[in-house]
């Protein structure tokens, strides 16, 4: 990019200037891209760096770490994928800590603790404060609202049969299968998008690079 502004398309800019010739709106857009990178590139800079220091700050604040995390389990195609790691994840602790015996408060707050999502943490934090009061983790994941309906359904099973541990085991598998299968598709769909954007920038810089010599042609 830098090399075909400052060498190709300024080239351009100024034999056209000399025939008194009309510079083409894609090349027009690339010399002002070059104009505004040589003026103001320090202050580009300066602003990158100070977005990226604020960024940072703020997801280190409580506020802005709920907010990260609960963008990455909403955003487009990339969501669902963090919504699975984080419930499989979950599942597989609490799986691992409840058929060792530890007792159902403290599992649900270590399991709580350690799923590594805020926003998903802040939900269960309720849930075992209702889960304290007497009532069942199924009523209360449900209540939650965000969390799927194979969750509370499965553990309204395992609580039913007894069988707490196993079952979410099971859907902790059936997570991680899940999640490898999404990896796949999300790859495979990535793929043509980003081939779309990069002949996107293909296209313009040739129209950029020849418009000008069609020009000079006619």
């Amino acid at each position: 990019f830098l090399v075909v502004v400052t060498f190709v398309i300024l080239t351009f800019a100024r034999i056209f200037k000399q025939f008194g010739s009309e510079i083409p709106l894609p090349t027009r857009v690339m010399i002002a891209m070059d104009a505004y990178l040589q003026q103001y590139w320090a202050v580009s800079l300066l602003g990158m760096v100070l977005s990226v220091v604020a960024i940072l700050w703020w997801i280190r604040k409580p506020s802005g770490r709920y907010w990260l995390d609960w963008l990455k389990v909403h955003v487009p195609m990339f969501g669902p994928l963090m919504s699975k790691f984080a419930l499989s994840r979950f599942s597989r602790i609490f799986s691992s800590l409840n058929a060792s015996g530890l007792p159902i408060m403290q599992t649900l707050a270590i399991s709580t603790e350690t799923i590594g999502n805020v926003y998903y943490a802040r939900s269960l934090r309720k849930v075992t404060e209702e889960v304290k009061r007497g009532e069942n983790i199924s009523d209360s994941l449900a209540r939650a609202g965000i969390f799927p309906p194979l969750l509370h359904q499965m553990v309204t099973v395992g609580e039913t049969t007894g069988k707490l541990d196993e079952v979410l085991g099971k859907v902790s598998d059936y997570y991680d299968q899940d999640v490898e299968y999404a990896i796949k598709r999300f790859t495979t769909l990535i793929e043509p998008v980003l081939l779309a954007i990069v002949a996107t920038f293909v296209f313009f810089f040739a129209l950029a690079v020849f418009l000008p010599l069609f020009n000079l042609a006619r």
